[in-house]
């Protein structure tokens, strides 16, 4: 493939904040690429054009349909599988050797909950999440369900990564295990400012080791199921009342929020998306409700000690807990001297046993039932696996705020881009909030509560929603089982805003936070953007500047790691500081420049600007892909004139986010960069007197739209300029020019611009 250097121009992106918009495909020319939108400018000579932009076609059509049920089965496991990591130990923590019946019980709740989301998935084939099922109902029923599952991807962050520690071998001692969580949320979320793209074959990888080791442990546990079987308590054995077997159930409610993520994909879905969702959902189910219930016999199995198999715990982990954390919470150091840690193992001798069992389940039953060493493999892949969760955690909270965002539901700044396709506004939150949770909250179980509350309710929104729309094509015999499902996950939610009371102010802090920031989008922030920002900015930094002296005062008198919450807190509330300063800085910029404009008089009609002549097909055809590079620009000008040919100039806008709905993405009006690229590049055709057509795109993947259009267009060559971002960047996302230098057909021509 011939290759000819010229100059250095820039095909990676632009430094400056762009608004976002929609994936979809706009255009005359057949539809291509995954996840576009094509806005096709072709130059208008008439006397009335006044730029380049006087004739747009814009045909929307959908996005290409390539989600096969492999696919979102493996990002459904992603979810569902993980939870038994501490669905285990927590039905084991409240139940001891009754855990049994309550990981049945949410098996059950499990096969309901995908049962009535492949109705779902049915009904709503472009999309069928909370927000959109709910929106037809209404758009505050929309907005208060997606703020749940904000709720839900919030801890779902700060519980994996809490966990994933643990099963590294982490010992749940002392303070050392959620500085760790901390730093791990932190290091995910500057990773995710550059675009994570190269982690998913990754993740999918570790999700199938995931799944060989967890059948290797069911396989080991078999000669353990006959001890396990006969130490669950019979079920007509049980002594507690109704009311205290349903709260011990809803403590262990966690494996569900996978299948709103399944629901939000259908829009890519391979067609019919009926029976794609089905296959998605339905082996997914089975897997996880008959290997639960199989790990659950074993994990009865498990004795206080190891080299006692015939030992029995005496208490559940919670009763001997509540005895102990008064002694606890006056002695958070008590780890750290010998007659306070004596005390302890004298209150529990089975304390540190127990928190491995709630905290690493499937480790301590790896290492019991095969070795220490199948223990630690384990750790490993199971801890990577939740570090995993976290990165999706932290890109679902980023889609939730774009998407709101674009839809005017949030203030419009989280729905800008950086270069690298990210709203990095919205990073911010989704990496601040799980870390202020787990400076707050050091134990699973609460961690846990705060879970449940946010994804039972947006599950219950959402089946509720489709349960009552009488638009909607669904059987008789299948809206009663959606309103059955509804009402028992109903129930849960109340049951868990009634008893516990973390969670109910933890979701309404985010419904209250969320509700505040729609009103002020909506109805403030016209009138008071520059206020605000200014009042905002100097809070968040009086704040940061307090807790920064907090921490440091609590360094010189407490342990380290108590300081270590109030500087992230002040680092994180800084970061938010800057932000709304630079927002302000911004909007008095805006308004100086409004100022300064000067208007023409109305009789003064604006002058005819000459354009290039329109594109001839029998033409030689060229396509340069770029972000605005000047010399890239005058070069393939030049070029396309030494062949008598035309120009399609392409300026693909990136966005690299993977839970947004189908028409979220960035407009050319909106898009300042392109439209000076545009300028430019028409400035360039016009000297040389060659045909120019400008194509607009937003695509999640820029190496396959730019082979697409030149598929599409037929061109004779692709001109490219040498990426300027750094070696990390590259290697976190790719490096576009080899992608199409690999990909490119033998019988078009690739021109560098180095």
């Amino acid at each position: 493939m011939p290759m000819r250097p010229t100059a250095r121009a820039d095909i990676d992106g632009y430094n400056g904040k762009v608004p976002t918009s929609t994936l979809a495909n706009l255009g005359n020319q057949r539809p291509g690429g995954i996840g576009t939108r094509r806005e096709s400018l072709v130059a208008d000579s008439s006397p009335d054009a006044v730029n380049f932009m006087a004739k747009t076609t814009a045909k929307p059509t959908e996005r290409p349909r390539e989600l096969s049920a492999p696919h979102a089965g493996a990002i459904l496991y992603g979810d569902w599988g993980t939870s038994r990591f501490y669905v285990l130990g927590l039905a084991f923590y409240y139940s001891l050797y009754a855990s049994f019946w309550y990981v049945l019980g949410v098996g059950i709740l499990v096969i309901m909950a995908g049962w009535s989301y492949s109705v779902i998935c049915r009904c709503f084939p472009d999309g069928g999440g909370v927000y959109s099922s709910a929106r037809q109902i209404s758009s505050n029923l929309a907005v208060i369900g997606a703020l749940l599952l904000c709720a839900d991807y919030v801890v779902t962050a700060a519980m994996s990564a809490y966990d994933g520690f643990a099963y590294l071998g982490v010992p749940d001692t002392g303070h050392l295990v959620p500085p760790l969580a901390i730093a791990g949320i932190v290091a995910i979320g500057i990773f995710n400012y550059f675009g994570l793209r190269k982690v998913g074959w990754g993740a999918l990888i570790i999700a199938m080791v995931t799944m060989v080791l967890t059948a290797i442990i069911a396989i080991y546990s078999i000669p353990h199921l006959a001890a396990g079987w006969e130490r669950i308590t019979p079920f007509s054995h049980m002594t507690n009342h109704l009311p205290v077997r349903w709260y011990t159930f809803v403590n262990v409610v966690l494996a569900l929020s996978g299948v709103e993520a399944v629901a939000n994909m259908t829009g890519v879905m391979v067609p019919p998306v009926k029976r794609t969702s089905k296959r998605t959902i339905f082996p997914v189910m089975v897997e996880v409700v008959i290997l639960n219930l199989i790990l659950a016999i074993g994990m009865s199995a498990l004795t206080p000690n190891p080299a006692n198999p015939a030992g029995k715990f005496t208490q559940p982990q919670v009763h001997s807990q509540a005895a102990l954390q008064p002694f606890l919470n006056k002695h958070p150091d008590w780890q750290s001297k010998p007659a306070e840690k004596a005390y302890v193992s004298k209150l529990n001798p089975n304390y540190q046993r127990e928190n491995n069992i709630q905290n690493a389940a499937l480790r301590v039953m790896a290492t019991d039932f095969v070795g220490k060493w199948f223990g630690w493999i384990c750790g490993i892949v199971f801890g990577l696996l939740l570090f995993s969760a976290v990165n999706t955690a932290i890109g679902a909270m980023m889609s939730i705020q774009y998407t709101m965002a674009r839809g005017k539901e949030l203030p419009e700044i989280l729905h800008q881009l950086n270069r690298f396709g990210v709203p990095a506004i919205a990073l911010i939150p989704a990496v601040l909030v799980p870390t202020i949770i787990l400076s707050l909250f050091h134990n699973l179980a609460t961690l846990a509560d705060l879970y449940a509350i946010g994804v039972v309710g947006a599950i219950t929104i959402n089946i509720g929603s489709t349960a009552t729309n009488k638009t909607l094509k669904i059987k008789p015999w299948e809206r009663a089982g959606l309103f059955l499902t509804g009402a028992v996950m109903m129930c849960v939610e109340l049951t868990l805003a009634a008893t516990k009371r973390e969670a109910l102010i933890f979701v309404l802090c985010v419904l209250g936070v969320g509700l505040l920031a729609r009103f002020y989008a909506q109805h403030l922030r016209k009138r008071y953007q520059t206020q605000s920002a200014l009042i905002g900015g100097i809070v968040c930094g009086l704040l940061a500047l307090f807790l920064l002296i907090k921490g440091a005062m609590i360094w010189h008198s407490k342990t380290p790691y108590d300081a270590l919450y109030f500087l992230v807190w002040a680092i994180m509330l800084g970061l938010l500081a800057a932000v709304a300063m630079y927002q302000c800085g911004l909007e008095l910029g805006r308004v100086r420049a409004q100022r300064e404009i000067v208007v023409n008089p109305p009789e003064a009609a604006p002058a005819p600007v000459s354009l290039p002549p329109a594109a001839d097909v029998d033409r030689p055809r060229v396509l340069v892909a770029t972000t605005g590079a000047p010399a890239l620009l005058e070069f393939a000008a030049k070029y396309a004139a030494q062949i008598n040919g035309c120009l399609f100039v392409l300026y693909v806008r990136h966005l690299n986010l993977s839970f947004v709905a189908q028409q979220e993405g960035p407009t050319l009006e909106e898009d300042e960069p392109a439209r000076y690229t545009f300028e430019l590049a028409q400035k360039f055709c016009l000297q040389k007197n060659i045909p120019m057509e400008a194509i607009y795109a937003v695509s999640q993947d820029v190496a396959y739209t730019i082979l697409d259009f030149a598929a599409t267009y037929g061109v004779e060559a692709v001109l490219m300029g040498v990426s300027k971002r750094s070696l990390l960047a590259r290697s976190l996302q790719g490096d576009i020019l080899t992608a199409v230098a690999n990909q490119l057909p033998q019988d078009i021509t690739l021109l560098v611009h180095a």
